[in-house]
């Protein structure tokens, strides 16, 4: 598994200050983990899992047509 981290730079659309971690992983470890932004006394975890139990009881509808999906 690699972590990056570093700040990113949206107008240049690159992560300034990298720093890359190699660790052993299994196959199962094979998704993104999202880093949020967040003020003093909120945990990255509970945060992470808050965000999944909501995206988990809402309905996303896709927006693209079925012609521009298979564009891509």
């Amino acid at each position: 598994m690699v972590t990056v981290k570093g700040k990113w730079n949206r107008s240049k659309q690159e992560i300034n200050g990298m720093r890359m971690f190699f660790t052993q992983s299994s196959e199962s470890e094979t998704q993104f983990e999202p880093v949020y932004r967040i003020k003093e006394g909120i945990k990255q975890k509970p945060l992470r899992e808050m965000i999944r139990q909501v995206l988990g009881e809402v309905t996303i509808h896709e927006w693209l047509s079925d012609e521009l999906r298979a564009k891509i």
